[in-house]
């Protein structure tokens, strides 16, 4: 029998569950292992995405975990947090709260024996990240955070929509922290073998990069400010970089 794809997800709020949907509509994973400490959300969830499983493209399984059953998972996506503690418009403002529930869990997922890896989407991003790699005592290499997955997708929406091109027909990325200290390094964007700089000969390809630059880094805040959550970019985002471990796929 071939070994099963299991991937828990740890939080679900508006990001957590949106993972988890992301997990077996996109053919991920074949259980999906859900863990919440509010209880009636999580059977509520799981419910929800059972009734979905017959339209999902190949058989997924919804369950739910508790801390000891994540322990034989292949990923754990940490998905823990409050997002309306950033409505000052900064996410280090999640800090004490994504501490506090990082370190009462990941122990307890690590005595049950885990040796799996974490992907980590809980704010702020890189220093949760870092902080779960301290907790279990995992190689670094088996520790990470989305980091600027998302931010490089809203870069390359502006990109598109300045130039008109298809979003998947060329390459960028932002660096940095997934915050607002971020930066485009626009000479490493890439249109299928050219440089942005050899692409200026068509002016749809001239225009201000402060600006685009602006774009990607505040992109996230248009999202809150009319939902107050985020939730399709960064469940896409999360659920793509589970895909691209599970199968190893160097990119």
């Amino acid at each position: 029998m071939l070994k099963k794809r299991v991937v828990g997800v740890v939080g679900l709020g508006h990001v957590g569950a949106h993972v988890a949907f992301c997990l077996g509509m996109m053919g991920i994973a074949d259980e999906i292992r859900l863990c919440d400490l509010k209880e009636s959300k999580v059977i509520s969830e799981c419910q929800d995405l059972n009734d979905a499983v017959m339209y999902m493209p190949n058989h997924s399984v919804y369950k739910i975990a508790d801390y000891a059953g994540l322990a034989d998972c292949d990923i754990i996506v940490n998905a823990v947090g409050d997002i309306t503690l950033c409505a000052t418009g900064n996410r280090d403002d999640e800090l004490e709260n994504s501490v506090r529930q990082v370190a009462d869990y990941v122990p307890k997922v690590m005595a049950a024996g885990f040796k799996g890896i974490f992907i980590s989407i809980t704010n702020p991003c890189d220093v949760i990240a870092h902080l779960i790699q301290k907790l279990s005592g995992l190689p670094r290499g088996r520790v990470m955070g989305t980091g600027t997955l998302l931010d490089s997708s809203r870069l390359i929406h502006a990109i598109s929509d300045q130039t008109g091109l298809d979003s998947r027909g060329f390459f960028a990325f932002m660096l940095g922290e997934h915050g607002a200290s971020q930066i485009v390094p626009w000479s490493l964007i890439n249109f299928y073998g050219k440089s942005l700089k050899d692409m200026e000969e068509d002016p749809r390809f001239v225009f201000d990069k402060d600006k685009v630059q602006e774009t990607a880094i505040k992109g996230g805040w248009v999202t809150y400010s009319g939902k107050f959550c985020t939730e399709y970019g960064i469940a896409s985002a999360a659920a793509t970089l589970v895909r691209t471990v599970l199968h190893d796929e160097k990119r």
